[in-house]
């Protein structure tokens, strides 16, 4: 317990550090959200300020990080400065107006990242091993945490925040002392809509069940699926036969910009033909299914995932399976993941990966033909991009070996090439970590398996196994609301205005700044255009 503080939740936005030394001067240093401060590869502790001033647009959450840190006071014994630690203090941030966008702060955790597997079907070269600043915990939890304590400090517009100046103070006080940094919001015109102007997906339960020990309750389900909905991604079940949310539940979630309903997984890289059974206990389904989404005016999202993956071979197949399921559901779309190709004409939905590293992947990963080809010739079919454990460097991904910028950069990459979507193959691949399910956070960061550098942990679970979010989940959606706003502005068909916008923050997949006021600059411009748009 060397250095560390215990932490105790008090009412609103306010933590209570219970330590055992004198309070000591306080200063606040902020940083982007798009940076690590500490840790490896991190950023080294920023400038102390004053002052922090934040740009939004209404319906859309964007934060800041701030770490702070104890002052260092004289050694009298030894003559030499010392760093004061563990820090007694309280945190909360005040708005000067009750109607300022809401505010909410979370402590930044480092996870104990340790190499990932060097056999076997992902051979991932490590890049950074070590402690790396990842899980963001409410601060109404408990935990532990080392000087200097960082925090995310997010805000939250809707579509009624009315644009302007908004004030906040964000407080820190170590016994009798005070520290204040202020910061400033401004929202501008431009309203990010509910249901993004493009698909998003990920997959929320693949082993949930395990890690819990049993079903999860519905209402469980609905804290999972609203979380994933507030990071713009609609929570949907890829590899199951039934779909999880079902559609009956998927139309509460229509105004919460849900985009994707996946109604079946048909088979994977050696699809097979549907059987009777099948055949006969779909068929009703199906149907139940589409009278539900044409009553919610949710017909265009119904999907079902016919191969992953397939080989070559599988076309066939998977064209006559296909023709039986829009015989039952004439409208559904037709999603297999791979690059689309003449072979694949019938197919409405591709979904390669960003880009390939291994052999693995390259059968199934974007190419600039291969989406040049399906422009010119199936306009009207969709193509989107998802992360997995693949691409590694020099290209985006957001596994702990990425910095949290890559994330955002992804959005911009998305705008830049005109993609239909984006998905997250996994969101919570929790079940290495049951044996830690009763150690409390912080001591749980150093003892989280890693796995594949975090592939598929864009969330943690907190001591009731329900979703805090990661740094890394809160620069990815960052950059899907870049990418909205950038759809806004240029239409998916003129890659000249989108080359023209993207250019400063990213030129092709392996080619992008790592410098946040760069991203944030370009993002202004576009707000900019926008308001003068209108």
């Amino acid at each position: 317990m060397n250095g560390l503080s215990r932490w105790v939740a008090v009412a609103g936005l306010s933590l209570t550090c219970v330590a055992w030394c004198a309070a000591s001067p306080v200063t606040f240093h902020p940083a982007s959200a798009m940076v690590r401060i500490g840790g490896t590869d991190g950023v080294a502790l920023p400038d102390s300020a004053a002052s922090y001033r934040l740009e939004m647009v209404r319906n859309e959450r964007e934060g800041l990080q701030v770490a702070i840190q104890p002052a260092v006071l004289p050694d009298t014994g030894k003559g030499t400065a010392r760093r004061v630690a563990p820090l007694a203090h309280v945190l909360r941030v005040e708005a000067d107006s009750p109607d300022a966008p809401a505010v909410r702060a979370y402590q930044v955790l480092p996870v104990r990242h340790v190499a990932p597997p060097t056999a076997g079907q992902f051979v991932i070269p490590p890049r950074r091993l070590g402690l790396i600043p990842d899980v963001l915990m409410p601060i109404e939890g408990r935990g532990e945490a080392l000087a200097p304590a960082t925090y995310y400090i997010e805000f939250h517009t809707t579509r009624d925040t009315k644009p302007g100046v908004y004030h906040y103070t964000a407080l820190c006080q170590a016994g009798q002392q005070t520290a204040r940094m202020q910061i400033e919001v401004v929202v501008h015109e431009p309203v990010i809509p509910d249901r993004l102007p493009f698909r998003t997906a990920t997959m929320w339960n693949w082993s949930l069940e395990d890690y819990f020990g049993r079903d999860l309750t519905h209402r469980e389900k609905q804290i999972f699926w609203d979380f994933f909905l507030d990071q713009r991604l609609s929570p949907t079940a890829f590899f199951t036969k039934m779909p999880s949310p079902t559609p009956a539940e998927a139309i509460a979630m229509k105004d919460r910009g849900l985009s994707v309903i996946n109604l079946t997984f048909v088979g994977g890289k050696r699809p097979r033909p549907l059987s009777p059974e099948f055949k006969e206990k779909m068929a009703p389904l199906l149907r139940q299914w589409r009278e539900q989404l044409q009553t919610a005016g949710m017909v265009d999202d119904a999907v079902i995932l016919l191969a992953d993956e397939p080989v070559d071979e599988a076309v066939e197949v998977c064209r006559e399976n296909a023709r039986w399921l829009r015989q039952q559901f004439p409208e559904v779309k037709i999603w297999v993941a791979t690059q689309p190709g003449p072979q694949w004409a019938f197919v409405d939905v591709f979904d390669p990966v960003m880009a390939w590293s291994t052999d693995f992947y390259k059968p199934h990963s974007h190419t600039d033909e291969a989406l040049a080809w399906l422009r010119r010739t199936h306009p009207d079919k969709q193509y989107w991009w998802f992360h997995s454990v693949e691409p590694y460097a020099p290209c985006t991904n957001v596994r702990l070996d990425n910095l949290p910028i890559e994330g955002r950069v992804a959005g911009w990459q998305s705008a830049l090439y005109g993609v239909d979507g984006y998905e997250y193959f996994w969101m919570t691949a929790w079940g290495d970590n049951k044996q830690t399910k009763d150690v409390p956070w912080p001591r749980r960061a150093m003892e989280w398996k890693t796995g594949m550098s975090g592939a598929g942990t864009l969330c943690y679970p907190d001591e009731q196994g329900l979703p805090m979010p990661s740094l890394r989940l809160v620069n990815l959606r960052d950059g899907l609301e870049d990418w909205a706003l950038i759809e806004m502005l240029a239409p998916r068909s003129d890659h000249a205005a989108r080359q023209k916008i993207t250019a400063p923050v990213t030129t092709d997949l392996a080619h992008y700044t790592t410098q946040p006021q760069t991203l944030l600059k370009a993002r202004g411009k576009v707000i900019e255009q926008l308001e003068k748009a209108k």
